[in-house]
């Protein structure tokens, strides 16, 4: 069998991450599965630059513009000259072209991977996908709620398969470093919560600024960058919070940094599904998150984290004292982080993705 799985480009972004993850995963069990890109990629600042691909697992078929008619033919030539028996589009760029080349071209199965269901204000996709759903024969999603998105815009039951995202286990739990706390600027005595996430207005990260405000003690590491970086950093100097937050934007060791705190915040306005949920519970770490049937199929309130409502937050700032100063609830926050997660390894995600491929 073999596999194409077409992106936009390798922008180095979660999804990304996963579908990566995946392809590396399945060349290790002799499949023929290869990352194509439709746009020239800075080495510089994507996945590329990682070092992680071969030239047999990862090319570019440069893809400028609906009009043009050069990319179109050399699109369809290179299908037809390679043959795939699946192709997997993830992107705006890659659902569209890559499912109309890859049914003009016969191609056997055409999957969507539709992991960004969530952004709304993606109208235009959202059309797309209710003409194109005829040629498409599954759509992949990660969460009930995800499911409910594609089916209030059109798309039938049957061609949804709920496949969550599958996660290198052995990557996260790693014990906590001293050196780690210490040059992300941590003392050892210090109760660091973590909240991982792109800095958009949509984030939360302002909510949970003023809910930090309001408890004594605790240090805070915002892991991200975004659009809002600027004003939420000008927000925690008016929240008197400097001593306390810590911006990251990057760092070598992911992994490492989540193990090396202590408990979880995602604070997301929409209160959607976020894959470092997935990454800070692997961790062992509590999770504090707000509210809405995806996250709850994470997180179990009082069991491995708490719920809080959206935008609260005095709420939140009670969730924090609760998980940061009731060490009896902590220890079962924490104790029971790891389980009920073998639904997310890689190796089972796989195993169904390709039973779906198989299936006829």
């Amino acid at each position: 069998m073999k596999i194409f799985v077409i992106v936009d480009t390798l922008n180095q972004s979660e999804v990304n991450e996963y579908l990566l993850e995946e392809v590396l995963f399945l060349r290790t069990q002799d499949i023929d599965v290869r990352f194509i890109t439709l746009g020239k990629e800075d080495p510089n600042n994507t996945l590329y630059s990682e070092n992680r691909f071969t030239k047999e697992s990862f090319m570019t078929v440069p893809y400028r513009h609906w009009w043009n008619i050069q990319d179109w033919k050399n699109f369809k030539l290179f299908m037809v000259n390679e043959q795939p028996n699946l192709v997997i589009t993830c992107g705006n760029k890659a659902d569209f072209f890559g499912r109309l080349v890859a049914w003009e071209t016969k191609v056997s199965k055409i999957f969507v991977f539709a992991h960004d269901v969530f952004e709304i204000a993606q109208r235009k996709k959202h059309f797309y996908d209710g003409f194109l759903s005829r040629i498409t024969d599954r759509y992949i999603v990660c969460s009930d709620e995800a499911k409910n998105k594609l089916l209030s815009n059109g798309i039938p039951n049957n061609k949804i398969t709920l496949l969550y995202d599958g996660i290198v286990f052995q990557k996260y739990g790693q014990p906590i470093s001293t050196k780690i706390r210490q040059q992300v600027g941590l003392l050892p005595d210090d109760f660091a919560f973590i909240c991982a996430t792109s800095l958009t207005p949509e984030s939360g990260v302002d909510v949970l600024l003023r809910a930090f405000a309001r408890v004594v003690g605790g240090k805070l590491i915002i892991f991200g960058d975004g659009p809002e970086r600027k004003s939420l950093g000008a927000l925690s100097i008016r929240l008197e919070l400097s001593e306390r937050v810590i911006f990251l934007s990057t760092f070598d060791d992911i992994p490492g940094l989540l193990s090396s705190s202590n408990a979880m915040i995602c604070p997301s306005k929409k209160g959607e599904f976020s894959p470092s949920i997935i990454h800070g519970l692997l961790s062992g770490l509590p999770v504090i998150a707000t509210d809405s049937p995806e996250v709850r199929e994470l997180v179990k309130d009082n069991e491995n984290g708490i719920i809080v409502r959206r935008q609260d937050s005095e709420n939140l700032a009670e969730a924090i004292n609760h998980v940061m100063f009731d060490r009896s609830l902590y220890e079962t926050l924490k104790g029971n982080t790891k389980n009920n997660l073998a639904k997310f390894s890689l190796s089972s995600h796989a195993a169904k993705l390709l039973s779906l491929a198989q299936k006829k």
